[in-house]
């Protein structure tokens, strides 16, 4: 049975079994020492659907004490060390 996108959150809610097919990828940071995990969902099958009610979806609500948003003349500074040049034409790729 094929869920369309816009059914995902009431056809896949708690309680429901499934069987997923996927993939398991790991990220090594050795500069910050930390691995990152995730997990890449290709099928998923309902084998048992749930009972439960489906939780009302609340938006999420921002912090009214948010920190500075970055300026333009802040990202202007971040990327005025960098130097761009063309390539001459009779260079090869």
């Amino acid at each position: 049975m094929l869920i369309r996108p816009e059914k995902w959150y009431s056809a896949l809610k708690q309680g429901t079994l499934v069987m997923v097919h996927a993939t398991l990828h790991k990220f090594n940071w050795e500069t910050r020492r930390f691995k990152v995990y995730q997990l890449n969902a290709h099928t998923i099958k309902i084998l048992d659907g749930s009972t439960l009610e489906v939780e009302t979806r609340k938006p999420t609500e921002l912090p009214s004490t948010s920190p500075k948003m970055a300026t333009c003349s802040d990202a202007a500074k971040a990327m005025s060390s960098i130097q761009l040049g063309k390539r001459p034409l009779d260079e090869t790729i």
